[in-house]
């Protein structure tokens, strides 16, 4: 009987971090929704359809390289600069 707790409690603990990860994808899926069509696709097809970067290149039609990694990398560094900005921008302002 006392596996058999085990095994239950183990059960309720994946369970909640199924539930828990899901919620995060979802709160992920939303903040990419207001994200430009182009950079949407290439995590989608990078991050949900696990592709190679190679495969997100020649998906998006692009010829040389590394071209979905890096216009990714750019977005994402300028996005999380303006986040940092609206983070503290009500305070420099006063």
């Amino acid at each position: 009987e006392a596996g058999g707790t085990r095994l239950h409690i183990r059960r309720e603990l994946l369970k909640r971090q199924v539930e828990k990860l899901e919620d995060e994808r979802l709160e992920l899926e939303t903040i990419v929704m207001g994200f430009p069509p182009q950079i949407q696709r290439i995590i989608r097809f990078r991050y949900f359809e696990r592709m190679t970067w190679m495969q997100v290149d020649h998906k998006m039609h692009y010829w040389t390289g590394s071209t979905a990694r890096m216009a990714l990398n750019q977005f994402l560094k300028k996005w999380e600069r303006q986040q940092g900005q609206q983070g503290t921008g009500a305070s420099e302002t006063s």
